[in-house]
């Protein structure tokens, strides 16, 4: 009976379709080529996307394999634009698998082309190991059909293993800061595709210190810092204020915030409502 083996691609440069391995990429995918070149492989498959290619083209070379491409094990098209609050929109997935965004593609319609993929293609192997390198959003998918209890956390480790470690060293920092009465404002350098991801710091803070305590740096400590006292962090007239609403009390639950999209029901900017949730 054949097995499947699902491989998320390795470490990548990037998003675009076109994006190659990193250095560090492509000497992962010689290891993996490596570790599986004693086992008896059938077939591999790979999502177009160069950076899957990139990944498995080692092992095929070793296996004396043709990588067989298939456009179904493509990365999920969560959306034909940028949007705002995209991790939310993957965590619904797994709870609501016909969600979709800005026409985008939903959970349900990405698992069933993934699924459309490898199913024929265990079937058409006799024996051996059917290797298939995809991405983490459809990998996901296809894992959390067959196990419900992996799901976006599962998703968010397969997503960022190199981050883990530096999250625990930041973790360790913040606590020594805070022991030794360093001022810690709130803040993170997380721009382009991890723009999203700014929020989660709350989240994180939320573990360390006490709710109220992570809003004082917010508000108090970052205007401050910033030298500027009495123009922002707070709410009167002539500061540079901006407000959201939101339905959870962040001194009880803090980590709700970094669900911007469940939780604000308004933005309000110089005055005027810039967003309201529908």
């Amino acid at each position: 009976m054949a097995r499947a083996l699902l491989v998320r691609h390795c470490e990548s440069s990037g998003q675009a379709p076109d994006a190659p391995l990193t250095t560090r990429g492509s000497v992962q995918a010689e290891a993996l080529a490596e570790f599986l070149a004693p086992r008896t492989i059938g077939r591999i498959l790979s999502s177009p996307y160069l950076r899957a290619r990139q990944s498995i083209e080692p092992l095929a070379r070793k296996a004396g394999l043709e990588l067989e491409i298939d456009a179904r094990l493509a990365e999920r098209n969560l959306s034909p634009r940028p949007i705002d609050g995209w991790r939310e929109v993957v965590r619904r997935s797994f709870e609501d698998p016909g969600f979709s965004v800005h026409w985008g593609e939903s959970g349900a319609e990405t698992l069933a082309r993934g699924l459309a993929a490898i199913r024929p293609a265990l079937d058409a192997a006799a024996d051996g190991l059917v290797v298939i390198a995809s991405h983490g959003q459809l990998l996901s998918l296809v894992m959390h059909s067959i196990d419900p209890g992996f799901g976006f956390a599962g998703w968010k480790a397969l997503s960022n293993p190199k981050n883990r470690g530096v999250f625990e060293v930041g973790l360790r920092s913040v606590e020594v800061a805070r022991r030794n009465g360093v001022e810690l404002g709130l803040g993170t350098d997380l721009l382009g595709e991890a723009r999203d991801q700014q929020a989660d710091e709350l989240a994180i803070r939320a573990e360390l210190e006490p709710a109220a305590d992570v809003l004082r740096a917010m508000y108090r400590t970052n205007a401050r810092l910033c030298r500027l006292e009495g123009e922002i962090g707070l709410v009167r007239a002539g500061a540079h204020a901006d407000l959201v609403l939101c339905d959870s009390n962040p001194l009880e639950d803090l980590a709700s915030l970094s669900r911007a999209t469940r939780v604000l029901s308004h933005v309000i900017k110089a005055g005027r409502v810039v967003r309201r949730r529908d």
